[in-house]
């Protein structure tokens, strides 16, 4: 009773504009890592991380029923981990080398999985929803696993049409075909065995087609740039309501990292940003996204536009974490709160951020200000309870950063809540044990 009259007290008190991303656990990097995907076991539910390695050598398997504690249970080895996808109790995994045979595990006992078959691999692959295997390079092939998944059904294969090829995805009945430094095809698979080219994006101020994902409606596509360095764009987003006709409406860049993957959900645009770690981005107005949350995975590396950092991420979780693989930190367990919803009193507040979070202790908050305000802070607990308060200060316009202690605080969650008279912010807290 006391934890619901906290959160009819928050919703009440705490009328919020937040993106809220908290690390909640990590596995450490034991080799170079690659891709991320997950699988959740349908007799236990529980779910997995999948972690690959550079080059080849394997999958690791990790245990996320403890998200602040994820174990590996084990590792698949002598396979692919450069690309790899699920489906039913299935994993399908490739080395990233064109045209390289892939592997098929049984995952049925996540502790001895077992590979069953193998498969002509690729660069790349994807399977959508309906249970159809998508191979990238040489050209475009695709499976039916559905009749059996240990002996995909080849039902249309394309080595001629294309000089290059990269990278597909597939959402619903339209296929993205990045292609490198020839271009975006987008085709109509509503027949798997007979694709359409609809159209073709070709700008040439896209060094590399690398990735995409189109936004829930249809009608935009993000393009993620491997090749870009600056001030070349990072990621170009197209209206590609007429996909004969794409035309690019805006652009997205950082002069310290280049991109990898992105995927797109519930209206946000996920982005393995390499140096510089995950971002992630409301697409509210499609044409104009806005940065709501970023997390940097790898700080010995600062300002490079190089390979390295956040490989993958992974935002589909059953559990709703977001995963993210970094080259040489390992695997980023993620809890993210987004509430977009803006008012004008909410908007005061821009750019927040709390780290680290969970904390042992100390715990530095910014944020900056679109107008001057008087700001009064204050932390409670579980229980709603007053547990720090803050005097009134003055805080101009632009960037700020306020320190707080609260090493003398049992381990447990609190709240902070900044309060002005334009509008107030809150966020959740973690606090562990001290070491």
């Amino acid at each position: 009773m006391k934890k619901l009259s906290l959160f009819i007290w928050l919703l009440l008190n705490f009328q919020i504009l937040f993106a809220q991303l908290d690390l909640i656990g990590l596995w450490p990097a034991v080799t170079n890592h690659t891709d991320v995907w997950a699988y959740t076991d349908p007799n236990t539910n529980i779910e997995y991380g999948l972690i690959g390695t550079f080059g080849g050598g394997g999958i690791y398997m990790i245990d996320l029923s403890d998200p602040t504690n994820p174990t590996q249970i084990s590792y698949i080895e002598n396979v692919g981990g450069f690309d790899m996808k699920t489906y039913q109790n299935y994993l399908y995994s490739v080395t990233g080398s064109s045209g390289s045979i892939g592997q098929i595990t049984d995952l049925s006992f996540p502790n001895t999985p077992i590979v069953v078959d193998t498969f002509i691999g690729g660069h790349n692959i994807f399977i959508d929803d309906i249970g159809y295997l998508y191979v990238s390079c040489p050209g475009l092939h695709i499976y039916d696993l559905n009749p059996n998944p240990l002996n995909p059904s080849l039902v249309y294969s394309n080595t001629t049409s294309t000089t290059f090829c990269h990278d597909i995805s597939v959402v619903g009945n339209r296929l993205y075909d990045f292609r490198g430094p020839e271009g975006t095809a987008i085709l109509d698979v509503t027949d798997r065995s007979n694709p359409i080219e609809l159209g073709l994006i070709s700008e040439t101020i896209i060094q590399y087609h690398h990735n995409g994902w189109p936004t829930e409606d249809g009608n935009y596509l993000w393009i993620t740039d491997e090749g870009s360095r600056h001030p070349v764009p990072d990621i170009t987003i197209w209206d590609i309501s007429d996909p004969s006709d794409a035309e690019m409406v805006a652009t997205i860049s950082d002069s310290t990292a280049i991109p990898h993957n992105v995927y797109i959900k519930d209206n946000l645009a996920y982005v393995a940003y390499y140096s510089t770690g995950l971002k992630i981005f409301d697409l509210t107005d499609p044409i104009s996204p806005t940065l709501v949350a970023h997390y940097d995975t790898d700080t010995d590396t600062i300002n490079l536009e190089v390979f390295t950092g956040a490989f993958g991420t992974y935002p589909f979780s059953d559990n709703e974490y977001i995963l993210v693989s970094d080259w040489h930190k390992g695997l980023f367990i993620f809890d993210f709160q987004n509430n977009t919803s803006t008012t004008t009193e909410e908007s005061i507040f821009q750019q927040t951020n709390v780290f680290p979070n969970p904390s042992t202790g100390q715990v530095e908050v910014s944020f900056s200000l679109n107008q001057p305000t008087t700001i009064q802070w204050e932390w409670r607990n579980i229980l709603g309870q007053q547990v720090q308060v803050g005097s009134p200060q003055f805080y101009p316009l632009g960037n700020h950063q306020i320190s707080f202690d609260l090493s003398r605080l049992p381990k447990g969650i609190y709240f902070l809540r900044l309060d002005s008279p334009e509008g107030q912010w809150t966020r959740k807290i973690m606090l562990n044990q001290r070491q």
